[in-house]
């Protein structure tokens, strides 16, 4: 970042360290001025404008960013990790890797109803610039609608459409009577049906479902499948998107969530379905949806979901 006495164009060779997990800090315009591309950067999206209940998934990155512990993270002259030591196995995690925390897309917002679209819009033409500067960009939510505009964002810029797998309680398709084709029409129940009907996926894998749909939600589109495990999934070659909402794991597991279903995983169930995933599909882009706002829980879901994006980066880069 640049210093008082630093023109404000310069490029600072050393981010600071106090992103996500104590990961370093740094601006997109100097990443894309200081490298050709980094192997991940990490965004915020403090949004709940899709939410077809109870608010409060806008909270979801300042609650990661207030509990998420720092590690310890140090920089090399050329801005790679020292990474952070596992102590069971003794493997260097992210070790030598580009990976930075570029903050938050928009405040809070008063009232986040207000020109949905737009902040869809925004946040597409976001996620297409992260894709590009970033092999694998992580965004964290917001409500599950957000999906809808990072995927959509990642394929523009990879040129093509992606798989996407899913974990979550639901199948997030929408009645089939209602084509969701542009962002007015957009919320955290439909964005599947977004994806599918504009082509910015080829398929989905939705793992975890627990939640039944009625009639008129069927037939599910094409090539959209649910899946009650990650075992279940073929092999695939495609580009694919991983989107994790955090009600796939059981209420007691993690309660700080907008729509907790009966039934689910504990965390170290989830990590090691994420690990397979991350093992045989060609993994472009992240996100961690769904973390709810609560007087009692934030602490904890904070916690959760640091941990989770932490063995997520370790997942995708092979860190074992």
């Amino acid at each position: 970042m640049p210093t008082s006495s630093e023109p404000a164009d310069s490029v600072s060779p050393r981010p600071i360290l106090n992103g996500f997990l104590g990961l370093p800090t740094f601006d997109a315009t100097h990443i894309q001025a200081q490298f050709n591309q980094v192997d991940a950067v990490i965004i915020g999206l403090p949004w709940d404008g899709g939410t077809t209940g109870l608010p409060g998934q806008r909270h979801g990155p300042e609650i990661v960013r207030k509990f998420s512990p720092s590690l310890g993270f140090s920089l090399d002259s050329e801005s790679h990790l020292h990474g952070v030591r596992d102590p069971l196995s003794g493997a260097e995690i992210l070790g030598r890797r580009q990976i930075f925390d570029l903050g938050d897309l928009g405040g809070i917002p008063l009232d986040p109803r207000i020109d949905r679209a737009s902040y869809y819009q925004i946040a597409q033409e976001t996620a297409y610039r992260a894709a590009r500067i970033a092999s694998v960009p992580v965004f964290i939510g917001g409500d599950h609608s957000v999906t809808a505009a990072t995927v959509t964002g990642v394929s523009r810029a990879l040129e093509g459409p992606l798989h996407l797998v899913c974990f979550d309680a639901h199948c997030d398709v929408g009645p089939v009577s209602e084509s969701v084709t542009n962002y007015g029409q957009l919320t955290h129940a439909n964005f599947v049906n977004y994806l599918a009907t504009t082509g910015s996926i080829a398929g989905a894998d939705i793992v975890g479902v627990r939640a039944p749909l009625p009639g008129s939600h069927f037939p599910l589109p094409k090539g959209v499948h649910c899946r009650s495990s990650a075992t279940d999934l073929p092999d695939m070659d495609a580009p694919t998107f991983l989107s994790i909402d955090m009600d796939v794991l059981s209420p007691e597991a993690f309660p700080a969530t907008g729509h907790p279903e009966p039934g689910g995983s504990g965390l170290t169930e989830l990590v090691q379905e994420v690990n397979s995933v991350c093992s045989i599909y060609n993994i472009v882009g992240i996100d961690i949806v769904e973390t709810t706002y609560s007087d009692r829980w934030s602490e904890e879901a904070g916690r959760t979901v640091a941990a989770l994006l932490l063995a997520t980066l370790r997942a995708v880069f092979g860190d074992n």
